[in-house]
């Protein structure tokens, strides 16, 4: 062959090779995913949500469906199956977004499936609920949540709280949470509650039920500590249960359903017939929580750091045993003369609810509401705290031998004695069972 066709023939070589070459970069690059997702965001509420992978949304039916994980977290590097489960587990509350940094919507995480693979990360499947930004009836039709979309998933970075300029002024200079805040979804005020030591119960008397044996002890070791959160100033009103109700087409309650509504003249009374199921459902909608009895005692009482704020009393000081903003208990003994006077019980002989804008018994932190006037539902099981023993006659002492059947009640009523508002009593709820016993309030927290 002569040497210039020899030279012809290695060019169209060079170049065949180039060609080839430059046609898989440039596969690689059009299949490879344009990721445009910030590694943190700010959605339309103020909440603040942290990348965590991407996924691939693989079945779609009306408002369920399953994402699969494309790979293992990189916030996780042992992916083990009961760590990448107890990753997953911790986070049921997903955003998703689109490649270009749209929002799609939420995911809510309740199944997670973990499919091993040989020497390669195991494959993740979450399954769940999806919710849309917008309203929709139904998702199954939706683009923004189509079979073999991916999305970027992103988990929500607890306790952050949304922005405003009314910044919560403490003695403490590195607090910069707001003092309060107006929740978007239900228009609530909610006041935050610093993260404290909790005191709670009473150790003078270990037959009853609210016994805490380490109530006088400050030892880091017995000590509860409750993270910061978010709580309604007021209880849930008539006006706003009705109007959960309505948007979501949940039945209205039994004493309403002649009239189609509240009682007249009552909007602003507190919904004093949920039962423990209503409050779940409503907080449910409303993206909050119930709380604990714990954060409930704390809120109305003061944590431990609030009581000594410039007290120059003991480390042992104690809180207030009634929250109406006018009793106090210092060093055990009971300081005021009128002891519980602005909370709305039999001895107000009022004989009904007030509105909850006319309250005038307040907790430490401003909470309104949390004695006397309607009873509230806690998250609780009602259980003996750690370290107390139930007298084995009592009827509390059976209870918790069933199990976790019933709800912690707090917070006293207009239709029991004041010593029922002590904002350290212990009452329960749960007859014939969560979903039928109609016999208290509630107000929510964010966490």
């Amino acid at each position: 062959m002569p040497s210039a066709l020899r030279s012809i023939s290695s060019l169209l070589l060079q170049t065949l090779i180039f060609l080839i070459v430059a046609l898989i970069v440039q596969s690689s690059l059009v299949s490879r995913p344009q990721n445009k997702l910030p590694s943190q965001l700010t959605d339309a509420s103020g909440f603040r949500w942290s990348f965590l992978v991407i996924g691939e949304i693989r079945e779609v039916r009306q408002n369920k469906g399953m994402l699969k994980i494309r790979k293992a977290p990189k916030t996780y590097p042992q992916a083990t199956w009961e760590g990448l489960r107890s990753f997953f587990r911790k986070k049921p509350l997903l955003q998703l977004r689109s490649k270009d940094g749209i929002e799609l919507g939420l995911f809510i995480c309740s199944r997670i499936e973990i499919r091993k693979q040989d020497g390669t990360y195991p494959e993740i499947f979450l399954y769940g609920r999806f919710r849309k930004s917008t309203t929709s009836s139904s998702l199954r039709n939706s683009p923004s949540f189509s079979i073999g979309r991916e999305a970027g998933i992103y988990e929500k970075i607890i306790s952050y709280p949304p922005p405003t300029s009314n910044r919560y002024t403490s003695k403490n200079p590195s607090s910069t949470y707001p003092r309060r805040i107006r929740y978007h979804k239900d228009n609530k005020k909610m006041i935050y509650i610093q993260k404290d030591t909790a005191v709670f119960g009473q150790d003078s008397d270990p037959s009853v039920d609210n016994f805490n044996p380490y109530f006088s002890d400050r030892n880091p070791a017995h000590a509860v500590r409750i993270r910061g959160f978010y709580m309604d100033q007021h209880e849930v009103t008539n006006q706003e249960y009705f109007r959960f109700c309505k948007k979501t087409r949940r039945p209205l309650p039994k004493s309403w359903q002649r009239e189609g509504s509240y009682p007249i003249k009552k909007k602003n009374h507190p919904f004093h017939k949920a039962s423990y199921s209503d409050a779940e459902a409503y907080a449910s909608w409303a993206g909050k929580s119930i709380p604990t009895e714990l954060e409930w005692e704390m809120a109305a009482r003061g944590g431990l750091s609030l009581l000594l704020n410039g007290a120059k009393s003991s480390i042992y000081r104690s809180p207030p045993v009634y929250p109406d903003g006018v009793s106090s208990i210092i060093d055990g003994i009971d300081t005021s003369l009128q002891k519980g006077l602005a909370c709305n019980t039999l001895e107000s002989k009022i004989g009904d609810t007030l509105s909850v804008y006319e309250l005038k018994d307040r907790s430490p932190y401003g909470i309104i509401g949390m004695c006397g006037n309607a009873q509230e539902w806690t998250s609780s099981w009602y259980l003996p705290y750690k370290g107390a023993v139930w007298d084995r006659n009592s009827l509390e002492a059976w209870l918790p031998l069933k199990g976790k059947i019933f709800r912690v009640i707090r917070g006293g009523s207009f239709a029991e004695s004041l010593k029922f508002a002590r904002a350290d009593y212990r009452d329960y709820g749960g007859f014939p069972d969560l979903k039928n016993d109609f016999s208290a309030g509630f107000r929510l927290i964010l966490r």
